[in-house]
């Protein structure tokens, strides 16, 4: 399935957007409190990719709306369902 193209969409929460700074300290973070977990480990590409990506606006309101949107419980049954659905097709290709 391809990825839809969301910069040309309105927002979908009010949800704060944090500046670029903001995200680039919490994925430091995140990069320190995941270092020794093989699974969570990110090429030097993917990093610059995320620091890049921090210093678009769009990119950074798109984030925010994902992150109110997943922090809703009366999201999170639905977004686990489809998670696990996405697992199986995966299972069975």
């Amino acid at each position: 399935m391809p990825l839809q193209d969301l910069r040309d969409e309105p927002r979908s929460s009010n949800a704060p957007v944090p500046d670029a700074e903001t995200c680039a300290q919490m994925f430091r973070a995140f990069k320190n409190t995941t270092n020794d977990d093989p699974k969570n480990k990110l090429t030097a590409d993917e990093e610059k990719k995320f620091e890049e990506s921090f210093k678009d606006e769009k990119f950074r309101e798109i984030l925010a709306d994902y992150m109110d949107e997943i922090s809703d419980p009366a999201h999170r049954a639905e977004t686990e369902a489809y998670i696990t659905q996405l697992e199986g097709d995966s299972q069975v290709l």
